[in-house]
This record gives C-alpha cells, sequence and structure tokens, in this order.
C-alpha cells in the first residue's frame, strides 16, 4: 500500500504542479489578455476624446456657419428689397423722363412756330413801318403841294 500511496502522492503531486501550471499560465494568459484589452480600451478612449473634440469642433464651425448663413441670408432679404425699390424708382424715372422728353418736344415745337410767326410777324411790321413811312412821306409832299397850291392861288 505504501506504493500505492507513494503513486498517489506522486500523482497528487503531479496533479498539483500541473494544475499550479495551468493557474501560472492562465494567470500569465489572464495578465497578458488584460493588458491587450486594457491597452485596446485606453486607445479607444482617447480615439473617443479625440473624436469628440473633433465633433464639438465641427459643431462650433456648423454653428459659425449658420451664422453666417442667417445674416447672408438677411443681407439678401434687404439687399433684394432695396433692389427692387431701386428698380421700381430707375423705371418711374425712365417713365418720368419719357414724359419729359416729350414736354420738351412739344415745348421746341411751340418755341419754333412761334419763332416762325414771330419772324413773319416782324416781316409784316417791317413792311407796314415801311408803308406807313412811305405814306407819310407821300402825305408830307401832298400837303406840301397843297401849301404851294394854296400859296400860288390866293384864296378864294
Amino acid at each position: 500500500m505504501a506504493y500505492i500511496q507513494k503513486d498517489l502522492n506522486m500523482n497528487l503531486l503531479l496533479l498539483l504542479v500541473g494544475l499550479m501550471a495551468v493557474i501560472g499560465g492562465l494567470t500569465v494568459f489572464y495578465q497578458t489578455s488584460f493588458k491587450e484589452i486594457n491597452t485596446k480600451y485606453f486607445t479607444k478612449v482617447t480615439e473617443l476624446n479625440q473624436t469628440y473634440t473633433t465633433l464639438t469642433q465641427n459643431l462650433d464651425t456648423l454653428n459659425q456657419t449658420k451664422q453666417a448663413l442667417q445674416l447672408k441670408e438677411l443681407r439678401e432679404g434687404d439687399l433684394t428689397s432695396k433692389y427692387l425699390t431701386v428698380t421700381k424708382q430707375k423705371t418711374d424715372l425712365e417713365a418720368e423722363k419719357q414724359e419729359l422728353l416729350t414736354v420738351k418736344k412739344n415745348l421746341q415745337d411751340q418755341l419754333e412756330e412761334t419763332t416762325t410767326k414771330l419772324t413773319a410777324t416782324k416781316k409784316e411790321l417791317d413792311t407796314s413801318n415801311l408803308r406807313i413811312k412811305t405814306l407819310e412821306e407821300t402825305r408830307d409832299s401832298l400837303q406840301a403841294q397843297v401849301n404851294q397850291l394854296k400859296q400860288k392861288c390866293p384864296a378864294q
């Protein structure tokens, strides 16, 4: 029985050494796996932090872009309103210009007509003045002849 006892102790010892080797191997495997998992975890946390930072920066950029777009739309609306006002004023001024050009043309025509009439009237006046002068000279001449005849013929 001592042999069985010795064999059993040896088997138990081998079993215990094997078990310790397995536990040691599992511990080393566990530590290695834990270190890899821990390293991967910290890598992912770092990537996540970087992603969060990038996301925050992109969000800030997006907000700035949104504000710029809103400002641009506001300015565009204001400029559109001003453009429409200026366009209407331009149209009104063009219509007024055409109206004034028509009035100017009419006034020029009237001026030309009046100038023509004035010229004709001046010619008539000059002709009439010349005729009056001629008639006055004729009258004076006839009056002189009458006076001469009265002097030659005493009053009868």
